[in-house]
């Protein structure tokens, strides 16, 4: 189903529909959609697929949503408020999670990736007590977005792989009431970023536009806390709070992940070319990042594409 919110056209997922059809907005697919739910939770597994650079789809659903991305590939996607409007508190780094409340629109945006799962997690109607008071909690809860809570985003996590997806069998169950109490939980959170951390917004986005645009050179924290407006001292403790890595090991990402789109563009082009391209000093050291980040060789993650 498709919305409006202002002028903008988002897609609208209707949790009780048994799937999505794929469709396109601003340069985002919706590739599959897999449903299924358990008292007081629906959960969709969306594979979305970038085919523009920047590129976002934009969703609003029709009761609270925990939405947590479980896969990206060539890139980082964030969630927003609008397109153009990044989360001033925004934690970008691997486990974050973003509740959504009845109705409000948010946007799935990336400047560069090839691919990402997100998994929705939507609330619903329960007779259980404890269900019962979890949802009253999530009901009422505002919207946050890109929030850090690690047991919210492996649950989450967890209750999307592809063998959790039978309402019958009492692991899923189980698994499915975990998600509830940890949502439930993380909306008494009053503050889910650091109030003392100035790395946020804008600064925060240029940063980490820098470091994308210099894959090829060595970084030095003088030069990332010069953009941010920032002195050195502590930079480098408020870009670990606002990314969960240290400077030097979010280049090391982005050039991995830069390496996935050459790789998925061209799968027949050469693993040296790309290591040079995304600023390795050579193969042996770009499969050897790659295995560390990713979890497996370059040519076998290739191979696992095909």
């Amino acid at each position: 189903m498709i919305g409006m919110a202002g002028d903008r056209t988002i897609a609208t997922v209707a949790p009780l529909v048994p799937t999505i059809p794929p469709r396109r907005s601003n340069g985002v697919e919706i590739l599959t959609a897999a449903p299924s739910s358990w008292p007081g939770l629906t959960r969709f597994v969306l594979q979305l697929r970038w085919l523009t650079e920047p590129g976002w789809i934009e969703f609003a659903f029709d009761r609270p949503a925990c939405l947590v991305v479980a896969e990206e590939i060539g890139g980082r996607c964030d969630l927003r408020p609008a397109p153009e409007r990044f989360p001033d508190n925004a934690f970008v780094g691997l486990d974050h999670v973003s509740l959504v409340s009845t109705g409000t629109p948010v946007t799935i945006h990336a400047d560069e990736i090839r691919r990402a799962t997100l998994i929705c997690c939507l609330a619903g109607d329960s007779a259980e007590r404890d269900d019962e008071e979890a949802l009253t909690a999530i009901g009422a809860a505002p919207t946050r977005l890109m929030a850090r809570d690690r047991l919210l985003h492996d649950c989450a996590v967890l209750f999307g792989r592809p063998d959790v997806r039978d309402s019958a069998e009492p692991f899923a169950g189980a698994v499915a009431h975990a998600v509830l109490m940890a949502w439930a939980a993380a909306t008494a959170r009053k503050a889910w970023s650091s109030p003392a951390n100035n790395l946020r917004g804008k600064r925060l986005r240029d940063v980490l536009a820098y470091i994308r645009d210099e894959l090829d050179e060595p970084i030095s924290i003088a030069a990332l806390a010069e953009r941010a407006g920032l002195t050195t001292a502590g930079f480098s403790k408020q870009f670990e709070e606002v990314t969960g890595l240290t400077p030097q090991a979010w280049q090391m990402e982005t050039r991995v992940r830069n390496a996935q789109r050459l790789m998925i563009d061209d799968p027949k082009g050469s693993l040296d070319e790309f290591a040079a391209l995304c600023g390795f000093a050579d193969q042996s050291h770009f499969s050897r990042v790659f295995l560390k980040v990713i979890g497996m060789s370059p040519t076998e993650w290739l191979r696992r594409q095909t």
